[in-house]
């Protein structure tokens, strides 16, 4: 079983769990979403149960002020209010549960109309923020290195450091997401060609090439892996103290505790993944190459991590000198 499938089987699983006590156009609408992906699935269905308690009402009766409104006054746990993002993710599921309802015949008026798609706010051209410099990036690995924290934190640490360095630099030498590293099977990796293989957003096939650092780490973490597991049969790279295929979410705690002394930023996988990109537009100043490493499907995707990396009115100022600049 590949770490994709294993990852699928597991959610399948959750997800049934989940919808076994909720009404029956739950469950039809988490399979009628067979489009998407099982992630986007199981987020979708997590949306809709949580409308649908808050809001306290049969599906014939809701209207479009209902869901407006509902959109309108998202929050976040903390009371916050929700982001521009979170709303356009909710908009998205109350579209697809609705069109499900109206398909198979459970209501028959669609209040999804009429309404209107909440907009992201466009960001200014500051730069990136978000994002770790080189000397943070050196910083960073230092800490994951030698540990941070308390004492006690630092002896456990130490006890993982080989499988966390992996981690941390295989996001920073390839850019990958972070479901796709926990996916990642032992079979998976060609030490002799110094490739991994991956799957990515959308399913397919990806053959990343490393160097002879990233090998090492990888290598490193292998061999600890086999004295860790002795024996226990796993497929997984990554695993857990519980000796199984370690989760995204483990993944995100690792990376953020190492990152606790970089005042100022809140680094995620992605942030990960973002530093990889802009770093890659820094030294190439080529916005379709980083876009192909990145496996974007747009170039707009890739245009979110140059962000303000460069003034062109600076560069075409810059470029035009030499045309029409005054000769001495």
């Amino acid at each position: 079983m590949t770490g994709r499938e294993e990852r699928e089987y597991k959610a399948e699983q959750q997800m049934e769990e989940l919808i076994k006590d909720q009404p029956d156009y739950i469950s039809g609408f988490y399979y009628y979403m067979d489009f998407h992906e099982h992630t986007t699935r199981a987020v979708y269905v997590r949306k809709i149960i949580k409308f649908l308690k808050d809001l306290g009402k049969d599906i014939e009766f809701i209207d479009m002020d209902d869901i407006s409104q509902y959109i309108s006054r998202l929050k976040k746990k903390n009371g916050e209010a929700a982001s521009d993002s979170y709303k356009t993710g909710t908009y998205a599921a109350l579209k697809d549960f609705f069109n499900y309802l109206m398909r198979s015949g459970r209501i028959a008026v669609n209040p999804m109309v009429n309404t209107v798609s909440p907009k992201r706010k466009k960001s200014s051209d500051v730069g990136r923020t978000d994002v770790l410099n080189l000397e943070e990036t050196q910083r960073y690995l230092y800490q994951v290195e030698h540990g941070i924290g308390t004492s006690k934190a630092r002896k456990h640490q130490h006890a993982w450091k080989e499988r966390d360095i992996a981690i941390i630099t295989l996001f920073l030498y390839t850019g990958m997401r972070c479901s796709a590293l926990t996916e990642i099977n032992i079979g998976d990796i060609d030490v002799k060609r110094k490739r991994i293989v991956s799957v990515t957003k959308g399913g397919y096939t990806k053959e990343f090439e490393l160097n002879g650092e990233c090998m090492d780490y990888l290598c490193a973490w292998m061999a600890k892996r086999a004295h860790i597991l002795n024996g226990v049969n796993c497929d997984a790279l990554f695993i857990s103290n519980k000796k199984n295929r370690i989760s995204p979410q483990a993944v995100s705690n690792i990376v953020k505790k190492y990152a606790a002394n970089i005042s100022g930023k809140r680094i995620t996988p992605h942030k990960l993944r973002a530093t990889y990109g802009t770093y890659l537009y820094q030294q190439t100043g080529d916005i379709y190459f980083v876009s192909r490493c990145m496996g974007h499907a747009s170039i707009d995707t890739t245009k979110i991590y140059i962000r303000g990396i460069e003034n062109p009115t600076q560069r075409a100022a810059n470029i035009m000198s030499g045309l029409i600049g005054r000769k001495d």
